[in-house]
């Protein structure tokens, strides 16, 4: 009986927050439309697989380097051994279904995304439910770099480092230090004429 009153109270829950979303995404459309902010983001998440593992870190910050979004999330399905490590820093914080309002807002503000290994970061956001339009550029700072130093698979230490930026010892969820390193190396390759590359 109890088992049954919870499903129902999680389905209530689900629903009210669909509708939120979907009201409030149709109030914003009109005045997203001329949206020319550029965002910087970076994930944290519980394994590599963009099907089966989650979004666990959040971080934007704004072309100035101010942090527009910054939170950790509980998983919401079982991951042994992350909550083994990582139960302390997620045990108090909301599931990331609970922010997806706040999260589409800030996607559907910007025209321009730029990350490292931005393809993965968007697959797994994409795969938490949020959403955005189809216009945007995607600036993969990651690609751009490899392109241009004729590499594969650089990390974002590397690409920080030849820029002079200091990235060493950062934890997978000091989201908003990468983003700050991704935002210095975007704005030296814009500095020295690289082709920047758009997804």
């Amino acid at each position: 009986m109890g088992a049954e009153i919870l499903t129902k109270e999680k389905y209530r829950k689900m629903y009210n927050l669909a509708q939120k979303r979907s009201d409030g995404l149709r109030a914003m459309a009109e005045n997203l439309i001329t949206a020319d902010k550029k965002i910087v983001i970076d994930i944290a998440t519980t394994g590599n697989n963009t099907k089966e593992d989650e979004v666990y870190k959040l971080s934007v910050v704004d072309i100035n380097g101010y942090v527009i979004f910054d939170s950790f999330f509980a998983p919401e399905n079982d991951h042994n051994k992350f909550q083994i490590k990582m139960l302390s820093i997620t045990e108090n914080a909301p599931p990331l279904s609970d922010q997806l309002f706040k999260i589409d807002e800030i996607l559907l503000s910007a025209n321009t995304i730029i990350g490292f290994g931005l393809g993965k970061v968007m697959a797994f956001l994409r795969q938490s439910g949020c959403v955005w339009r189809t216009d945007y550029d995607f600036v993969n700072v990651q690609r751009t770099f490899e392109d241009h130093c004729d590499t594969k698979k650089a990390a974002l230490n590397e690409c920080a480092a030849y820029f002079g930026y200091e990235l060493q010892d950062v934890k997978p969820y000091e989201t908003v230090k990468k983003c700050n390193a991704v935002l210095h190396c975007y704005r030296k390759m814009i500095e020295e004429g690289w082709d920047i590359d758009i997804e």
